[in-house]
């Protein structure tokens, strides 16, 4: 039937046809089953694949109670070219602890990537720039992503969400994102 096919299309798709954006939990894509607050929420809602497997905001908002855009930002963009390696060794995130850099190294050199193995932070630097540069390619607007209204109304372990915290996250990352692509 048709609400079935609509949600085939996904959770936003059907909130457009039968209402519902306002409160839908999408970011990009449904998000993840946990709403640990606003480095998440904008981590997720501009992160590569919308996935919280992009980035590590979820553990950031758990350790942070701090408001720092700066701060924030960083840890995003210091964080994603670890993932974007492990992700392209087709490793488990859950394993980025067993995965350290000497590990990868040696996994590399004896796949018959020596070259390789001896720049990490390098390669890792250049998987995660030709993705984004990809990404914009196609069509990518950071501009364009709007955040339910529902994820401004939420209470985190550090009390309700910050409105203009959030918002100041979500531009200054795209700044950061669209300035990768252009360097």
């Amino acid at each position: 039937n048709e609400f079935y096919q609509q949600l085939g299309q996904g959770t936003l798709a059907a909130a457009r046809r039968y209402g519902g954006e306002d409160f839908a939990c999408v970011l990009g894509q449904e998000m993840a089953g946990y709403a640990t607050g606003e480095v998440f929420f904008a981590a997720q809602s501009l992160g590569f694949r919308h996935s919280h497997l992009d980035s590590g905001g979820y553990s950031y908002d758990q350790k942070h109670a701090e408001k720092d855009v700066e701060k924030a930002v960083n840890f995003l963009m210091d964080d994603e070219p670890g993932r974007c390696l492990l992700s392209s060794m087709v490793s488990c995130l859950f394993a980025r602890g067993v995965y350290n850099e000497d590990l990868l190294a040696e996994c590399m050199r004896v796949s018959g990537f020596s070259e390789s193995s001896g720049n990490l932070s390098g390669v890792a630097e250049h998987i995660r720039t030709h993705r984004w540069k990809l990404r914009f390619a196609t069509g990518f607007k950071p501009e364009e992503i709007t955040l339910p209204k529902r994820f401004y109304k939420i209470t985190t372990w550090k009390g309700k969400v910050d409105a203009s915290y959030l918002d100041n996250l979500k531009a200054e990352y795209a700044r950061r994102i669209e300035a990768l692509v252009q360097a």
